[in-house]
């Protein structure tokens, strides 16, 4: 005996799990709109992370170089409208990699900046940040806690999203029951 179409209250697991994926790809997207993270710099292997990337002028500013040469010098040049501002030299450790942390001028303009570590071969990455006049200066309290409170939102709206659209599909709603009649006469 062959089996017949489902009837109007058969499940259908393979549209059951539209709405989770549609929930999951909505929540990705908030979260990659709002999530304020580091920003990289690409050049090479080496690379220059910026931390925060957002702040208020006269911040401290952390930089993380990844990938160069071991024991190198590595000087960092900040790019302004009025020209280049030298923000002094590290030396990376045994594994090519540096960490240091240093205070932006106090009369940056409000908009995007470029920083650029310079290795003892001529070999250039940039990393980049945007100074913000609304961005709160706290000291203690890195920027970069706002953007989880952001993803945390987003997740939360996500989610009531999805279970709105789950119990909707659920609840016999008038149009998913014409849509069911539609599908399956009697």
């Amino acid at each position: 005996m062959e089996p017949g179409p489902p009837g109007p209250g058969a499940a259908r697991p393979a549209r059951r799990a539209a709405p989770v994926l549609i929930v999951a790809l909505f929540s990705g997207l908030l979260s990659a709109l709002f999530i304020d993270g580091p920003v990289s710099a690409h050049g090479g292997d080496a690379g220059l992370e910026i931390l925060p990337s957002r702040v208020a002028a006269g911040d401290p500013v952390r930089l993380v170089g990844d990938d160069f040469e071991a024991g190198d010098r590595v000087r960092l040049t900040l790019l302004t409208a009025d020209g280049d501002v030298a923000l002094g030299e590290v030396v990376t450790d045994p594994d090519g990699h540096f960490t240091t942390e240093i205070v932006l001028p106090a009369d940056l303009d409000a908009r995007p900046y470029e920083v650029r570590a310079t290795d003892s071969f001529g070999d250039t990455v940039a990393g980049y940040f945007t100074v913000d006049r609304t961005t709160p200066s706290t000291p203690g309290l890195p920027v970069s806690v706002v953007p989880g409170l952001q993803a945390i939102a987003a997740a939360g709206v996500a989610a009531v999203a999805g279970l709105w659209l789950l119990r909707w599909r659920r609840s016999g709603h008038p149009a998913n029951t014409k849509r069911a009649e539609r599908r399956f006469p009697s």
